[in-house]
């Protein structure tokens, strides 16, 4: 009788580590009391709905982009190969610094580089980029290899000075110290049109500052 009994209660433990569902035969859907399950007649089992999947439990829904998933279960998210389940329990899709969800092909793209069409700011691969039919550097934010295409997008300043002159073909710099050789960069960028390509100036011109 010990025996019977332990060899009993590895099976009922066992079975808690199954599919919830597929365990299930059935020979029509009324043969599937989970929620959400189906049966499959080709092989006359019981099975989660193509948008759930089999937690162990119940049939749970399948995540869009974006959506709730449980992580390490690779097919808690919808479009099995495009949408993964992140650490954070979202659906994305495998590496959003690179790529971005298209929901119209309902597939993970390549972001574009400067000068590339887009619909949308997620669709640009730069940083500081924004779109407006082709992704472009924001306002306030320079292309750095003044080409059609490609290149990333610095802002104006950093560690220097920054001096807006508009229209104007003079400007003040003021703040210098006296003897000390500064680089003056002039940087033109049309922020009117917002166009892609932007243009800089030749190389930067080094002047010192009087001593008087």
């Amino acid at each position: 009788m010990e025996t019977y009994f332990t060899v009993l209660l590895v099976s009922i433990l066992l079975m808690s580590c199954c599919a919830a569902v597929e365990n299930t035969n059935c020979t029509s859907d009324a043969n599937c009391t989970t929620i959400n399950s189906e049966c499959d007649t080709s092989i006359s089992r019981c099975r989660c709905g193509i948008r759930f999947y089999d937690s162990g439990t119940n049939c749970q829904p399948r995540g869009y982009n974006g959506e709730d998933c449980t992580d390490n279960v690779a097919n808690s998210c919808l479009f099995t190969g495009q949408l993964v389940c992140k650490n954070d329990n979202k659906c994305s899709c495998p590496n959003t610094d690179t790529h971005y969800w298209d929901a119209t092909s309902m597939t993970c793209k390549p972001k574009k580089p400067l000068g590339g069409d887009c619909s949308a700011a997620i669709e640009c691969l730069v940083a500081n980029s924004e779109c407006a039919t082709k992704c472009q550097c924001q306002v306030n934010i320079y292309d750095t290899d003044n080409a059609d295409s490609g290149g990333t997008c610095e802002p104006f300043g950093g560690t220097s000075s920054e001096v807006s002159v508009g229209k104007e073909l003079e400007a003040n710099v003021t703040g210098l110290t006296p003897g000390v050789m500064y680089t003056i960069t002039v940087i033109s960028v049309d922020s009117n049109s917002r166009s892609a390509v932007q243009k800089t100036s030749p190389q930067p011109v080094n002047q010192a500052t009087s001593m008087f």
